[in-house]
C-alpha cells in the first residue's frame, strides 16, 4: 500500500524474520493518540513503488503487509511500476492454465439394458395406476390444450394436444419400473433439470418417449 501520509515505511511484524530486526526501537504515535514502541528492521522489498534493501518499522496489527511512505526513492501513487503488477496477473493467470481440472462427480446410475413392445405392455398391464387411466376414458381440456388416454397395439399412451402451437404428441406412459428410471437420469445427473422448471415442465409434456 502506498500512503503518502506515512513518512517511513511499515511492515507487518509477523512477515519479518529475527535476524533481520536491527535492535533499535522507534516510538510511534497512533491516530487514536496512543503511543506505541515499534522495532526496526532491514529488509527486501518488490512493490509497484519501491524496490531493494531498506530500513522499515515493524507493527504487529498493521493493515497491509507492507506500507510504502513518503521516503526517498519511492514512486508516487499515480506512477507505480506497472511491469510488477503485469508480472502478478501473468503469474495468476498461468497458475489457473497450470491447474488440474477435477472432473464433476455424478452418480452411479446403472444404463438400463431397455425393454421390447411385449415386456412394455406387461409392465402397464401391471400398474394400476396405468389401467385405471386407460378404463376412466378421460379427457382434460384446458386453454386449448388437450389430454386423453388412450391404447394402440396393446400400449397405453398420453396424447397431448396444443392447437395454438400446433403441438399433436403421443407419450408412452411409462409403468413403475422405468418411470423411476427415467426420472433418475433425468435429475440426478450432472446435466439434469438445468434449464429449469419450465424446460422440465416441456420435457414431461412434450418429448417424453414419444411412440414410435
Amino acid at each position: 500500500m502506498r500512503d503518502t501520509g506515512c513518512e517511513g515505511i511499515v511492515v507487518r511484524k509477523q512477515l519479518v524474520d529475527a535476524s533481520q530486526l536491527t535492535g533499535e526501537c522507534c516510538l510511534l504515535l497512533r491516530i487514536d493518540n496512543t503511543p506505541l514502541l515499534a522495532e526496526k528492521a532491514v529488509v527486501s522489498l518488490r512493490t509497484p513503488f519501491l524496490s531493494g534493501e531498506v530500513k522499515a518499522l515493524c507493527i504487529p496489527d498493521a493493515i497491509c503487509d507492507v506500507i510504502v511512505g513518503y521516503v526517498e526513492g519511492a514512486r508516487s501513487p499515480e506512477d507505480p511500476d506497472m511491469s510488477m503488477m503485469v508480472g502478478a496477473a501473468t503469474t495468476w493467470a498461468q497458475m489457473k492454465r497450470e491447474a488440474v481440472t477435477k472432473p464433476l462427480q455424478g452418480p452411479d446410475i446403472e444404463r438400463h439394458v431397455g425393454v421390447d413392445r411385449e415386456q412394455l405392455v406387461k409392465l402397464q398391464q401391471e400398474d394400476l395406476r396405468i389401467m385405471a387411466l386407460v378404463d376412466a376414458e378421460r379427457t382434460s381440456r384446458r386453454g386449448g390444450k388437450i389430454v386423453s388416454f388412450d391404447k394402440a397395439r396393446g400400449i397405453v399412451y398420453r396424447r397431448y394436444q396444443d392447437r395454438g402451437r400446433n403441438v399433436d404428441v403421443k407419450q408412452v406412459v411409462l409403468p413403475k419400473p422405468l418411470r423411476e428410471y427415467v426420472m433418475s437420469v433425468a435429475h440426478d445427473s450432472i446435466t439434469g433439470a438445468h434449464l429449469g422448471i419450465l424446460a422440465w415442465g416441456r420435457w414431461r409434456r412434450d418429448e417424453v418417449l414419444p411412440v414410435v
